[in-house]
């Protein structure tokens, strides 16, 4: 039962880390054409639901997403076999975390 829960831990933090990273890259797609950063602004803001067009709350969804992903791979570090991808992830996730953080400021 505590391994199912540990897969489970690691299993929800890839899923989490996957959607904060995504966040990444298609701003990275959107910066790479040649339009206005408001333009740039807008076309990332539309892909998120009405409630999320607000550029600060996005940021700290995605910083909370991160967080989270980060925390589960902690706890999932201890299961034999998990050690250095959960490892891995927790170091990726805190990291990109910590650059939302900044681009926030």
């Amino acid at each position: 039962n505590l391994l199912i829960m540990k897969k489970l831990k690691f299993t929800v933090a890839c899923v989490l880390f996957a959607t904060g990273l995504s966040s990444f890259i298609y701003w990275f797609s959107i910066t790479a054409k040649d339009i206005s950063f408001e333009a740039m602004q807008a076309e990332y803001s539309s892909a998120f639901p009405s409630f999320l067009q607000n550029s600060i709350l996005q940021s700290l969804v995605v910083t909370a997403i991160l967080v989270t992903a980060a925390v589960l791979f902690i706890q999932s570090r201890s299961q034999k076999g998990f050690k250095i991808p959960a490892t891995s992830g927790m170091v990726l996730s805190f990291l990109f975390a910590f650059w939302q953080i900044f681009s926030l400021m």
